[in-house]
């Protein structure tokens, strides 16, 4: 029964915090230090807006069709690049099974590390 408590709390506790994203899910992760130094923005951001739409990934000579999501964020806070609060940026990621996307929801909140230019 103890054990049953210790578990509860920390689950609990848990909720309570927002976690670092990556957009490709099964990937292999970067510790927060590296994430930071490679990324050209850092954000805790909401996501204010998330559609999908059908599209084409193209693999060598073959293209599959799949499905991306694309999220318009608004910044709560940055740590580093051009996003200042209340500015929006949008990202782009393939949701479709076994690509490794990460779908969100809206009215989600993230920190996200992103890298290359925008949109991301």
């Amino acid at each position: 029964m103890k054990k049953f408590f210790v578990v509860l709390a920390i689950i609990t506790i848990s909720a309570f915090y927002s976690q670092p994203s990556h957009a490709c899910s099964c990937g292999p992760r970067s510790d927060v230090d590296s994430s930071y130094m490679e990324a050209s923005v850092v954000v805790f951001a909401e996501a204010i807006s998330v559609k999908t739409e059908p599209t084409k990934l193209s693999r060598g000579d073959k293209d599959f069709d799949v499905t991306s999501e694309i999220v318009l964020w608004k910044v709560k806070k940055s740590w580093k690049g051009q996003y200042e609060p209340g500015k929006t940026f949008s990202t782009s990621t393939v949701v479709t099974c076994c690509v490794c996307g990460l779908s969100v929801e809206k009215g989600k909140s993230l920190i996200l590390y992103l890298s290359g230019e925008a949109p991301f």
